[in-house]
């Protein structure tokens, strides 16, 4: 079965700012949790991988901060 090329319908699900707030906490959680388990296995990439999350989701949380 072909798809139509015209079809308007959504295929996923509307990811509204909830979602997004959850999304980036949870990320955040998490890549506190990555990072502490890095540091004290010493794996280096696990803890920067962390801090990357970390950073990231921090970024957009102060950023929804700030926006108002």
């Amino acid at each position: 079965m072909r798809y139509r090329e015209n079809s308007a319908e959504q295929v996923g699900a509307a990811v509204d700012e909830q979602m997004m707030l959850g999304t980036a906490s949870y990320s955040l959680l998490a890549g506190l949790l990555l990072c502490a388990l890095g540091l004290r296995a010493r794996k280096y990439w696990l803890a920067m991988m962390g801090a990357v999350f970390v950073a990231s989701s921090s970024a957009y949380l102060f950023s929804r901060l700030f926006s108002g």
